[in-house]
């Protein structure tokens, strides 16, 4: 049978964007289709707006802060400024992408896509046959479900929104939550995390999420954790214990679900699990041997590199004779939180749970600079280091730069980095890094039974 597409893509977000264009390259004739935004979730509403925010959370508390530093100033902070700026860079990015697919001769359809059956897919009136068929849709945020979730607004829509209000309840406390509270905190909105649970970060090291808590609660950011929500109001949530939470704006950041819903996925004999995302092999093959999956639609971790690495090692697969996987095991994490955190490797909990000897490094400190802000604000820096071979496993740390750092860190865990090498390395002074030269001393682990309670 022939074919309209050698290779078809649904989603033009960055893991499908990248399959797209390597396959193209290495001669394949390809299409995409995209129903909204180029560039998807990291460029439209995730990654690259978050940053942008995140700046300016910083910008705002590095002015407050420089006092002591002889500089004197009375900031004014404009939501519309910062709104438009933003809006101006995503377009720049979304056209880039645009770009990226014509320089490359990929044929562009702009439109909701939906299967037909397993070869066909239709675009509005008009319906396309290919050969293979990549899938890679990603994912969007996911209300609570109770009474007057439409009042709560999402990641997605604080982007958007034409004023910023004065008090906001954010519920959840997972990285989305944590990073849109500096980010609010920091352009001056009152700030209270609801959570059903009584730690932050489910699945980073425990000594991150407590040190994240005490460091988040200094700034004035308010925490109300072990409630369940049992209603949103327009300006309140009621918890099922009775208590009313008044603001002015609920924000709801509690998990997001993959964009399956609506392509039609029974048409093509493509099977899900239970929580509607895309069941793959390790190859990023479906139940349909010539349909495959990247990104946040598969139950792969939520990361653009991952998407994008996924995209690309499955172009090289099926275009290059070059069989490529994509390795999970060490995925470099930020989280743009204040402070910022870094981490990639396993956990405490991790080394625990797979039975592993180790050894736990750590130190918190006050960094230099709030030595003259008078600040309080520590920085936490872990190793954690297997007990029988020296190998380190994990490395964790909360303070300014880490999202920067940890990537020179995964690097070095990538290469089998010894906890001797660290001692035997030249630090660099005065810094916050040379820090990891100095971890000499063995902590106290934290108890198994306590450990075992995180997530």
């Amino acid at each position: 049978m022939a074919y309209d597409f050698d290779y078809f893509v649904i989603g033009a977000g960055s893991g499908g964007v990248r399959s797209a264009r390597i396959a193209a390259s290495l001669g394949a004739k390809v299409g995409i289709a995209e129903a909204t935004h180029f560039g998807g979730t990291c460029v439209n509403v995730g990654c690259i707006p978050k940053k942008i925010f995140s700046y300016a959370a910083d910008y705002g508390t590095d002015m407050m802060e420089a006092g002591n530093y002889g500089w004197t100033s009375s900031p004014k902070f404009n939501w519309k400024t910062l709104k438009q700026n933003k809006d101006n860079e995503i377009a720049r990015l979304s056209n880039i992408y645009r770009e990226i697919l014509n320089i490359n001769k990929v044929s562009v359809y702009e439109g909701y896509a939906v299967f037909k059956d397993e070869h066909t897919i239709q675009i509005g009136n008009k319906e396309i046959t290919a050969e293979r068929i990549l899938i890679a849709v990603g994912g969007k945020p996911q209300k609570p479900d109770v009474k007057g979730a439409e009042f709560a607004k999402t990641s997605d829509d604080m982007f958007a929104l034409d004023e910023l209000p004065k008090n906001i309840i954010i519920l959840g406390a997972g990285y989305i939550a944590l990073e849109f509270a500096h980010i609010l905190h920091g352009i001056g909105c009152d700030i209270t995390i609801v959570h059903r649970g009584d730690f932050l970060l489910k699945g980073f090291d425990i000594d991150l999420q407590d040190h994240l808590l005490e460091e988040m609660k200094k700034q004035g950011i308010k925490f109300v954790m072990n409630k369940q929500v049992a209603e949103i109001t327009e300006n309140s949530v009621i918890c099922d214990d009775g208590e009313i939470i008044s603001a002015d704006l609920v924000m709801a950041a509690t998990g997001r679900v993959p964009m399956t819903s609506g392509l039609e996925l029974d048409k093509a004999g493509v099977e899900i699990d239970d929580r509607g995302h895309i069941i793959t092999s390790t190859e990023h093959v479906t139940s349909k041997d010539h349909i495959y999956a990247v990104g946040d639609v598969t139950n792969s971790p939520q990361l653009t590199p991952v998407a994008i690495a996924q995209g690309h090692a499955l172009a090289d697969t099926l275009f290059n004779a070059k069989v490529r996987y994509t390795n999970f095991d060490l995925i470099p994490t930020a989280v743009f939180s204040k402070p910022e955190i870094g981490t990639v490797g396993l956990t405490e909990q991790q080394a625990v749970k797979k039975g592993i000897a180790h050894i736990v490094y750590k130190s918190t400190f006050r960094p230099l600079r709030h030595t003259i802000t008078g600040l309080q604000s520590k920085v936490l820096i872990k190793l954690v280091v297997c007990a029988n071979t020296d190998k380190v496993l994990g490395i964790h740390m909360a303070g300014s730069g880490a999202g920067e750092l940890i990537q020179m860190a995964g690097i070095a865990l990538n290469a089998g980095v010894t906890k001797a090498n660290f001692d035997s390395t030249m630090p660099v002074h005065p810094t916050t890094a040379e820090e990891f030269i100095f971890l000499h001393a063995g902590a106290t682990p934290h108890p198994p039974e306590t450990l075992a309670k995180r997530g």
